[in-house]
């Protein structure tokens, strides 16, 4: 690796943009405290010359009043003529003039060629109701400065311009000079710092120098040449002592380092196999032990996710041996692709089933979230799988899903001889009595009111199918089929409908709902659980229960 000049070029990095802003600093002060001076001596010289002119004009008009020619307009205006005349000798610009006019903006004393009543108009709104002062204007993209000054006598105001660039002049030769300055010193400064960074770098150049040496030769013998008992020079100083340090301890090294790659190999192998089945944050974390619960076990909350097949006997049964394993391979590969993007961890295959775990061995706060997200998923990529089924003119495939959420006991559990990472207890036990109630409502992904409840609103849309005791339990659960926002969309209403039935069942109100229920499956035949209401409220309409909870008890797994 070339690391020459490097630290130059970030000393001058450092340094040029602090000369810059420091010169700028100054330089800029420098320009507009001289702008300042010189452009109020130059707006004071133009204020003494009009006060000549004003002056003049009042003894003239001193000079017609007293000899009653006031009243003469021949006379008055050669009076005002003088006063251009006047104002010609006292200014002497090619680029300015003096001017008089009315606010009316008639323009009754030129001394300016190219001034016109135009020009006046822009310059009379600058004046703004004051006596006397400064303006600045633009007309027809001449840019203007000067002095003015009311003379009530002749209810005029008298004028004295100046081009703006004539008038800035000397001040932009000012600001072009120091841009000069500026520049050389700039340059000049540069060049001395580099020669300075050059003294100071070199002896850093050979200390990389003789590092690379031993880097690359692998030569411990070598040593940094100390030249100034500066920083750099104890460094050195350290520097040779480690790499004496180094050269004791070099064939134990080798030795290590053997180690490790025989190491690094088996642990590449571990992560080949099992990252097939494990997200990779899961796998890091085995490896490296960073948690003594993955050994000893402990409680904490899960997602419990359980898949099967439906049917799987007669899709055995219909397909030829390698075409069984060709399809169940491509199904667990699109499965379990979905579930561990989804930061699910993959505990076994029974069978043609899935068990996922969500939130072991890493908590994360949208675990449950994250599990019906990836059921979702699954459903919809078994449509797409079973496109490929149809292609090859072999059985389609569908699946049921159950999720629940709870403390289970996470850890490894097993005997001397074989041991595995998984999950036991209720929660997980409840998981998979869901998924096989899925056959039974008709609905490819059943989830426990435990898991809608980890669920930020607006996530899914929940439809609720009913409230069971399953085989083993006492206390009853809701259960809920969830919906992705987008399909489940256009059947709000019709699930609205559903749920008021589903009110009326609880209720004890059996033909109401069965009335309700028939109608939905009129509107969705395709909706089976509609055909299931109705079989269980003919049966309660002709054997109406004594105490009725709304609970239906689970009799099988």
């Amino acid at each position: 690796m070339k690391v020459r000049g490097k630290i130059r070029y970030k000393i001058l990095l450092v340094v040029i943009p602090i000369l810059i802003i420091t010169a700028g600093f100054l330089g800029f002060t420098s320009y507009f405290s001289a702008k300042n001076g010189i452009t109020g001596i130059a707006k004071e010289f133009l204020g003494f010359k009009l006060q000549d002119i004003y002056k003049y004009a009042a003894q003239q008009n001193n000079f017609i009043k007293n000899m009653d020619l006031a009243s003469d307009p021949t006379l008055f205006l050669n009076t005002k003529r003088s006063v251009g005349d006047y104002a010609t000798t006292v200014i002497n610009s090619p680029t300015g003039g003096f001017v008089g006019v009315t606010l009316s903006n008639n323009l009754e004393i030129v001394s300016m060629t190219n001034f016109n009543t135009k020009d006046s108009a822009e310059m009379i709104k600058k004046f703004d109701g004051k006596t006397s002062g400064w303006v600045e204007f633009d007309s027809d993209g001449k840019q203007y400065v000067g002095v003015f000054i009311d003379f009530s006598d002749w209810h005029m105001v008298f004028v004295i311009l100046e081009d703006r660039n004539t008038f800035y002049r000397t001040v932009n030769e000012i600001l072009d000079f120091l841009f000069i300055i500026l520049s050389a010193s700039l340059v000049v400064s540069t060049i001395l710092l580099l020669i300075f960074i050059a003294r100071i770098t070199s002896p850093i150049n050979k200390f990389v120098r003789t590092i690379q040496d031993i880097t690359s030769n692998m030569d411990l013998t070598k040593r940094v040449k100390i030249y100034y008992p500066d920083e750099i020079g104890v460094l050195g100083f350290y520097f040779n002592n480690m790499i004496a340090e180094l050269e004791g301890a070099y064939n134990q090294i080798k030795n290590y380092a053997y180690q490790t790659v025989l190491a690094k190999k088996k642990e590449e192998r571990i992560r080949f196999i099992f990252q097939k089945f494990v997200p990779q944050e899961v796998i890091n974390q085995v490896l490296n032990l960073a948690s003594d619960s993955m050994l000893i076990g402990a409680r904490q909350k899960v997602s419990i996710f359980f898949s099967d097949i439906r049917g799987f006997t007669t899709i055995s049964e219909s397909l030829r041996p390698e075409e069984l394993v060709l399809s169940l391979n491509s199904y667990f590969d699109r499965m379990v692709r979905i579930i561990i993007n989804k930061h699910g961890t993959i505990d076994k295959f029974i069978g043609d089933a899935i068990m996922a775990i969500f939130g072991a061995p890493l908590v994360r706060p949208d675990d449950a979230e994250s599990a019906v997200s990836a059921a979702i998923m699954n459903s919809d990529a078994i449509e797409e799988f079973n496109q490929g089924q149809r292609a090859s003119g072999k059985i389609e495939f569908k699946i049921g899903i159950g999720i629940n959420t709870g403390d289970a006991i996470v850890g490894n559990i097993g005997s001397e001889q074989k041991i595995d990472y998984t999950v036991i207890g209720d929660t997980v036990n409840l998981a998979s009595r869901l998924e096989g109630l899925t056959k039974m409502y008709h609905m490819p992904i059943i989830i426990s009111e435990f898991t809608k409840d980890e669920i930020q609103p607006g996530k899914f849309h929940f439809r609720e199918l009913d409230t069971v005791r399953v085989k083993g339990k006492n206390k009853p659960v809701k259960i809920y089929c969830p919906m992705a926002l987008e399909k489940a969309k256009p059947l709000v209403q019709y699930l609205n409908s559903f749920h008021t039935a589903l009110s009326q069942y609880y209720d004890g109100k059996f033909k109401e709902a069965k009335n309700e229920f028939s109608r939905l499956f009129k509107e969705r035949p395709e909706d089976e659980i509609c055909q299931l209401y109705i079989e269980r409220c003919d049966y309660l309409i002709l054997n109406p229960p004594k105490e009725w909870e709304g609970v239906e008890t689970m009799t099988t797994k």
